[in-house]
């Protein structure tokens, strides 16, 4: 990954986490109650490790295997010929593997672009209940080839700087500064995230992307901000997401530096994940 991308994640966590602990250690807010007998991190601020396509708080359990396939359909806009966009979809299929505690590997393949991307999760900070930890902070750090002519290919470089807390039982959120950065320049973004529970099975999730700088020039013309709602559903060992977004892709260079789709003209397109957790070792053996 590029000099740059580690120098700006480097000087918005220098900023920015001081006065986040600050903040917090002061408070006598506890998930727990205001005395907690002991110390315990604070767990599922999420279902799984994706809010909807941003990367989110969670990181899959050492030893444990992640398979997830997601699948959008059409933009609504294309009316009823398509069927609303039900003749048209993309699939990402891929994988996140807990490689020890604090960290985690992913892989994938998209349809949309032939794209194959992968990307370590490193886990620096867990919120804990007595707020000696008051936010989770995470490192994402990915890679993704995609065809870009017929004759040949481009490398794309993700990086995220995950923090955000679960306030109470019911409300998470989170916020995700990113770089992405390929041979056409590099696209600076802040990804927003929240989710509030329902049902214990059941939370309403949103997540908005706003890009605050990319290249100028013709080839960045006609992209939006990516924005997306929806339910989480847990069923046993699957978690469904439901969702409405206006991003057609699903790797971190296409829904953050390459979303095509406007809500006001229709752009938006139903979608969902589906998460299915297998326990590969033992996750007792590495605590």
């Amino acid at each position: 990954m590029s000099q740059l991308i580690l120098r700006i994640l480097f000087l918005f966590s220098a900023i920015t986490l001081p006065f986040l602990l600050s903040a917090q250690q002061d408070s006598g807010f506890s998930l727990l109650g205001d005395e907690p007998a002991e110390r315990i991190k604070v767990e599922n601020a999420f279902k799984t490790s994706r809010v909807v396509n941003l990367q989110s708080l969670e990181l899959t359990d050492a030893g444990v295997m992640d398979v997830k396939i997601n699948h959008r359909f059409g933009a609504v806009g294309l009316g009823p010929y398509e069927a609303f966009g039900i003749d048209n979809a993309s699939v990402r299929i891929g994988a996140e593997y807990g490689v020890f505690t604090n960290l985690a590997i992913n892989l994938g393949r998209s349809s949309l672009g032939r794209m194959v991307d992968g990307g370590l999760r490193y886990r620096l900070m867990h919120q804990t209940n007595d707020n000696a930890r008051p936010v989770s902070v995470l490192l994402y750090a990915g890679a993704a080839r995609t065809a870009v002519t017929m004759m040949g290919s481009e490398w794309v470089y993700t990086g995220q700087l995950i923090a955000g807390r679960k306030e109470t039982d019911r409300f998470s959120w989170q916020i995700a500064p990113s770089v992405v950065s390929g041979q056409q320049g590099q696209v600076m973004a802040v990804g927003i995230g929240f989710r509030e529970k329902i049902t214990p099975r059941t939370t309403f999730n949103a997540e908005y992307i706003p890009v605050i700088s990319r290249p100028s020039g013709r080839a960045n013309a006609g992209f939006y901000n990516s924005f997306s709602v929806g339910l989480d559903v847990e069923t046993g060992g699957h978690v469904f997401q439901l969702h409405f977004t206006n991003s057609a892709g699903m790797a971190e260079p296409q829904f953050i530096a390459q979303t095509n789709g406007s809500w006001m003209d229709r752009g938006f397109r139903f979608g969902f994940n589906i998460s299915r957790v297998f326990t590969v070792v033992d996750p007792a053996r590495f605590r």
